[in-house]
């Protein structure tokens, strides 16, 4: 009983933990895969990706990729969403620093709702010493990103993230909602329902093996 119960609260104390851990979180992704170098800028070259949704709420789109090499410092990246209807700018950010292989713009103004857009990133320094690479993965040439009207061999990957940091706990009524979907008598009470059971069964399974030893 001793050892069950310190399994038990330990195991309770790390899920609150790692729970509780406040980050921003990713509100959407085109969900290219890394797997090879898609677009490498230099100087003034633009590189645009059709095929691209805004996201509701995402103050900030993160790209993957490397910056600087040979001695020189990762340079920063412009980062511009347009409409992909009428070409019409709605929002734009610059990545000033890289934190790793990722580049994080703050984008101006948030994106409000979502749509079909284009995205398109260039060095936000032209004169800048060192280049920067895009990652993704590769694509035919309609679907790939283009360079100066050239499509290239892939598509880079882009996430979308929220305005600020939250914990995984502000996310529980969201898990509940969508659990509590698709059912022939949906509603929150399907979440409630399924943890009950869950709670019960580890509660029997606990009470069988003490009774037994």
């Amino acid at each position: 009983m001793a050892t069950l119960a310190l399994c038990a609260l330990a195991l309770a104390g790390g899920l609150v933990v790692v729970l509780s851990h406040a980050q921003v979180h990713q509100t959407g992704t085109n969900d290219v895969p890394l797997s090879v170098q898609v677009a490498a800028l230099q100087g003034t070259q633009r590189v645009c990706q059709d095929g691209e949704h805004t996201v509701a709420g995402s103050a900030a789109l993160r790209l993957t990729g490397a910056g600087g090499g040979g001695g020189a410092p990762a340079p920063a990246l412009a980062v511009e969403v347009l409409d992909a209807a009428t070409g019409a700018p709605l929002a734009r950010g610059v990545a000033a620093s890289w934190q790793g292989l990722h580049a994080t713009a703050r984008l101006r103004p948030p994106i409000a709702r979502e749509r079909p857009a284009r995205v398109c990133v260039a060095l936000a320094a032209p004169a800048s010493a060192g280049g920067a690479a895009l990652y993704g993965a590769t694509a035919p040439p309609a679907r790939s990103a283009s360079a100066g009207g050239r499509p290239l061999d892939g598509r880079f990957r882009v996430e979308w993230l929220g305005a600020q940091a939250r914990s995984w706990w502000s996310f529980a009524p969201t898990v509940v909602a969508r659990v509590g979907r698709g059912h022939a008598f949906p509603g929150a009470w399907v979440a409630l329902a399924a943890a009950l059971l869950t709670s019960t069964s580890i509660a029997l399974a606990t009470w069988l093996l003490v009774r037994s030893s």
